[in-house]
């Protein structure tokens, strides 16, 4: 009996289902749970260490990383030397007519289209633009005064990234449409030496936004630009000036496009998107996101895709800047490319769901350029036709002693398209659909068809 319970003992420890380990389902999930935690860490440190590296680059390249780096950047100019103070005191003394006064005058400069440039003014539109210059003589000696200084920077805290607030820009539109509405006034008045100041004073004010490092505050640089050649266009129509008053328009002009403004304020940009980044803070200005969710915003950058969606965008912002460095002609397709990039990046982020400010802003640049070219071929015609009594018949009369060469087209690389008229002229570019529409202008908003195309066009009828 015994020997019977020995043999009983021997057999169970020597069963080899007694020594064997069993694998169970659990064991299994565990074994994948930790092959994913890994796999996620690993993508969070690679995710992570790409985002420092981008940032390292940016400061190893001498350009600032961080928002206070930023305002830093963004330099005082010395007392009394300062543009926007200037700027600023006059928005102080502007007085404004009501609402609808004010709008009726904005949309005489901010859309050309609706006064045919040899028009002279409505009576009613003349003697209130008229009362809105006289009312503002103290502000406009200040704009004046102002436009001659070359340094600026406003009292702007860049170091909150995109909360930064922009207070200024709407003074300073402000008080760049009461140039432009001097200078109508001074045409209707038939004093083409004070509408030309005007126009010279109101570029002058522009360059006080020159160094500023926003992309919002170039585009309004830029359509303020912009506007003034209309303003421009509109005197040469109705008024003759002298030789010294067009070349200093003409030195004007040229002076008003700055290559670096627009890169400096693509290096702004990216600051702020690193500092919005890293602060994992989201924008008090996406409405589509409240408070509650700022948790769900810790577990994704916890998993290390805040990170991953700041890398993305800091090489689309690098994008654009390089594109900044191609002659306009290659821009336009670099920049295409950028912004389909940069609308892929939005659309899945969670941080950013509208940036195409940036896209628009860069694109636009190429139009002012030719708004730019178109002027200052322009002006050169008109010196021309101040000594043999004609304009030319074609650009190349112009060159060498009116103008150096005949500027490119910069949305095409073809020489810019001059057309003689019965009084007059036009010089254009196809802009950006680069269809030759025989110098049509951009017609008002409500003028405008849809599928129809339109040419960038400075043209002169007198």
């Amino acid at each position: 009996m015994s020997g019977t319970r020995g043999a009983a003992v021997s057999s169970t420890e020597d069963s080899p289902a007694g020594s064997r380990f069993r694998f169970r389902w659990w064991h299994f999930a565990v074994l994948l749970l930790a092959i994913v935690v890994v796999f996620v860490l690993i993508r969070r440190w690679h995710w992570k260490r790409e985002f420092r590296q981008r940032i390292a680059a940016i400061a190893a390249a001498g350009y600032p990383a961080t928002t206070e780096e930023l305002d830093a950047w963004y330099r005082w100019p010395a007392p009394g030397e300062n543009a926007a103070g200037w700027i600023l005191d006059a928005g102080d003394r502007l007085t404004k007519p009501p609402q609808k006064d004010y709008d009726r005058l904005w949309t005489l400069i901010r859309y050309p289209g609706e006064l045919p440039t040899g028009d002279p003014l409505s009576e009613d539109a003349r003697q209130l633009m008229v009362r809105h210059v006289e009312a503002n003589r103290e502000a406009l000696q200040l704009l004046h005064e102002g436009a001659t200084v070359e340094e600026s920077r406003y009292p702007i805290d860049l170091s909150d990234g995109f909360e930064s607030l922009l207070p200024h820009l709407s003074v300073y539109r402000d008080a760049h449409y009461l140039l432009c509405f001097e200078a109508l006034t001074c045409m209707e008045a038939g004093d083409p030496n004070g509408a030309a100041r005007a126009i010279q004073a109101a570029l002058g004010v522009t360059h006080s936004l020159d160094h500023e490092p926003t992309v919002i505050s170039q585009g309004v640089r830029l359509r303020s630009q912009v506007t003034i050649l209309g303003i421009l266009e509109r005197l040469l129509c109705r008024q003759t000036l002298a030789e010294p008053q067009l070349q200093a328009l003409e030195t004007a002009v040229q002076d008003a496009y700055v290559p670096e403004a627009l890169k400096r304020a693509l290096v702004g940009e990216r600051c702020m998107i690193v500092h919005l980044f890293a602060v994992r803070q989201l924008p008090s200005s996406n409405l589509r996101w409240t408070s509650s969710m700022q948790a769900v915003l810790e577990v994704y950058s916890a998993l290390g895709l805040t990170a991953r969606e700041g890398t993305r965008l800091l090489d689309t912002a690098e994008e654009f800047i390089q594109a900044l460095q191609l002659p306009p002609l290659r821009r336009q397709e670099a920049i295409e490319r950028a912004t389909l990039r940069l609308d892929a990046c939005t659309k899945r982020s969670m941080m950013l769901f509208e940036y195409s400010h940036l896209s628009a802003v860069v694109a636009f640049e190429i139009e002012y350029i030719a708004s730019v070219r178109t002027a200052l071929v322009a002006l050169a015609a008109e010196r021309f036709r101040l000594r043999p009594g004609r304009w030319p018949e074609t650009l190349s009369e112009l060159v060498p002693q009116y103008l150096p060469d005949v500027p490119d087209d910069p949305f095409d690389g073809a020489p810019l398209r001059y057309r003689c008229l019965e009084a007059g002229f036009a010089v254009y570019s196809v802009g950006e659909d680069r269809g030759d529409d025989g110098g049509r202008p951009l017609p008002p908003p409500k003028e405008r068809q849809p599928g129809e195309t339109y040419d960038i066009t400075f043209a002169v009828r007198r």
